[in-house]
């Protein structure tokens, strides 16, 4: 009976000293990352751009659905990922919003995804994204600003309307 208290002892004394805490520390840095990737990995890019936009949903959301819709179909357009396409929207609704602009980011993607150019197979939905915020800024409503795009990228293509926007 001594030798096993003198046991537990010993391994109450390990799991104190300093060295046993370090390993212990550093294996949790190195698990610890798996288990939280695991648990918000399956929230979806839409379900993120929901609770953005709305606050609180539930995966079954219709916006939810929307957005996971619209990144989808956005992905098939653009050459950016459905995680960089998220990415940009957010980042282009909060120019809007330090603008003075409200416009959801619904209503944005759902605009950029009806943006076409015949000329450009490698679509990349920063620049098309800047000329709307651009236009935007510059007072256009939300229709009349994809319109100009819409117009400008018929005339000049992206890069010629890149330029006249002074981004190129």
């Amino acid at each position: 009976m001594k030798s096993f208290k003198n046991n537990l002892t010993n391994r109450k004394n390990n799991l104190t000293n300093g060295k046993t805490r370090r390993k212990l520390f550093f294996l949790l840095l190195i698990i610890g990352p798996l288990f939280t990737t695991s648990i918000t990995s399956a929230q979806t890019l839409g379900y993120k751009l929901a609770t953005i936009e709305k606050g609180y949903v539930t995966e079954n959301d219709v916006l939810v659905k929307r957005f996971n819709s619209l990144l989808a179909q956005l992905s098939n357009n653009y050459v950016d990922s459905k995680q960089a396409l998220s990415d940009k929207t957010v980042t282009a609704r909060q120019l809007l919003d330090d603008n003075g602009i409200e416009e959801s980011m619904k209503k944005i993607m759902e605009g950029m995804n009806k943006i076409y150019d015949l000329n450009n197979s490698y679509k990349k939905y920063n620049e098309y994204l800047s000329c709307y915020v651009i236009f935007r800024v510059n007072g256009y409503e939300h229709d009349k600003s994809l319109s100009l795009l819409q117009e400008s990228i018929n005339a000049f293509g992206i890069n010629g309307t890149l330029e006249k926007l002074g981004i190129k």
